[in-house]
């Protein structure tokens, strides 16, 4: 089971990620580990997922990064702006 992490999860991205994670084929082999957005702590994320997905604010890219690199963990970026 891979546990993954939504960084940005109020936006219309965040919102669907969760949405096909939950519902779509794979389905069993993945879950969501928790979502964040803005005021979340992407470093207690990190520690709870397997994988992030960023889809917050080019502001917030940074300590994100750094949490998934202090973390070990990878990071899937699709922030834009």
């Amino acid at each position: 089971m891979t546990r993954i992490g939504i960084i940005g999860s109020a936006g219309r991205m965040g919102q669907e990620l969760l949405h096909m994670i939950s519902t779509h084929s794979g389905a069993e082999m993945t879950e969501v580990a928790g979502a964040i957005d803005v005021g979340g702590d992407p470093m207690a994320l990190a520690h709870v997922a397997d994988v992030l997905i960023d889809f917050s604010s080019p502001k917030a890219l940074m300590a994100n990064l750094s949490a998934a690199v202090a973390a070990g963990k990878p990071l899937v970026i699709g922030t834009t702006g």
